[in-house]
């Protein structure tokens, strides 16, 4: 028994110089990795072997990002991750690699307003068929209240469709714990908050019709009006709807400790016990080596992750990870927030249509 614990290194070591050559000989040059105990050696070999290039991440959607522009840059990719990653890895593989098959459910909401809302009235006051409508005996608020009626109702109607099937079709990828659904792309095509765009689309291209009454200019308006409203609420208003969850958990290169599961992760910084910062990327979940030598002067650029002097170095310093973020069961909190405000939206451009026909077109 004793033999086999006193090999046991060595044959975990020979596998994973196995592994490497067979991810070289498969032409991979760059490798992305999540730590993971189980596969630390070959993590090891990754690193210290110059016929790749190790990127360590703390995310599957890092890897997964990383790989999918070595690949498109014509570079050989893979990613090294424990078990627990391969549902969040089905969701990253499928919000990356599948963003440009649907792009029509994303420009749904802005094509109704734009090609079904602007020209609703627009188009019949440029032509003066308005004036036909109004001489037999129909108001202009109930011929306006009546247009505004039956393309708003067939465009939720719609929109409720798409939402409908993207949802059933989406569920298995994006319906458990681990997936992050607060991402554009995945929370704007989900939810109720589709149909909530189309009603605010439809009423903004009305509203500009009404005023413009030019068709063109209308539809113009119409999708500038609508792109900053949803580039508003996307960066400004929805990570602000409830005050995010600050919270510390500890630094190591082996632990998966951090926000929950599917939890939409605002900012995360790694920093000392008296707040230096010593984050080495993006995400602020690795180490520069740059501040680490200052506050650890023995530390050098060859001093491996997982190294007694690199773990001294954390410890004796209490080198933590800050993160800020929005917990995954807000998510629904949050899609009826945004779709209460495009409504109110909505019905607010809705009324001023009525108000302008009423008051100011001739």
């Amino acid at each position: 028994m004793a033999s086999h614990d006193d090999t046991a290194p060595d044959r975990r070591r020979d596998t994973a110089r196995r592994i490497a050559d067979q991810l070289a000989d498969a032409g991979v040059r760059m490798v992305a990795s999540l730590p993971d105990n189980w596969i630390s050696e070959l993590i090891r070999e990754i690193d210290a072997d110059r016929r790749f290039r190790h990127v360590p991440v703390n995310r599957e959607e890092s890897a997964i990002g990383l790989c999918s522009g070595a690949y498109m840059g014509g570079m050989g990719s893979a990613a090294l991750m424990g078990a627990s990653g391969f549902m969040t890895v089905i969701y990253a593989i499928t919000k990356i690699n599948y963003t440009y098959e649907i792009p029509l459910f994303l420009l749904l909401p802005v094509l109704l307003g734009v090609f079904w809302g602007a020209p609703l009235i627009a188009r019949e006051v440029e032509q003066g068929t308005h004036r036909l409508a109004w001489t037999q005996s129909v108001t202009r608020r109930r011929w306006t209240v009546t247009k505004l009626v039956i393309v708003g109702s067939v465009a939720v109607l719609l929109s409720s469709a798409f939402s409908a099937v993207l949802w059933w079709w989406a569920d298995p990828l994006v319906g458990v714990p681990s997936v992050q659904r607060f991402t554009y792309g995945i929370f704007d095509l989900l939810g109720v908050v589709p149909v909530a765009y189309t009603l605010f689309a439809v009423a903004l291209g009305v509203a500009a019709g009404v005023v413009l009454q030019r068709t063109t200019f209308a539809m113009a308006a119409t999708l500038c009006g609508f792109a900053v409203a949803r580039l508003a609420a996307e960066l400004g208003l929805r990570p602000n709807y409830q005050s995010a969850v600050v919270a510390t958990y500890p630094f190591n290169f082996t632990s998966d400790a951090g926000p929950p599961g599917g939890s939409w992760v605002l900012a995360e910084n790694t920093v000392t016990a008296s707040g230096f910062a010593v984050s080495g990327d993006s995400n602020g979940i690795s180490l520069n080596y740059v501040p680490m030598q200052h506050i650890c002067p023995y530390l050098t650029p060859d001093t491996a992750p997982g190294s007694a002097a690199m773990q001294q170095c954390i410890i004796q310093n209490g080198i933590h990870v800050v993160a800020t973020f929005q917990p995954y069961d807000r998510y629904w909190l949050f899609q009826g927030i945004e779709s209460a405000l495009f409504i109110v939206l909505a019905i607010s451009l809705a009324l001023f249509s009525v108000w302008w026909v009423r008051r100011r077109v001739r």
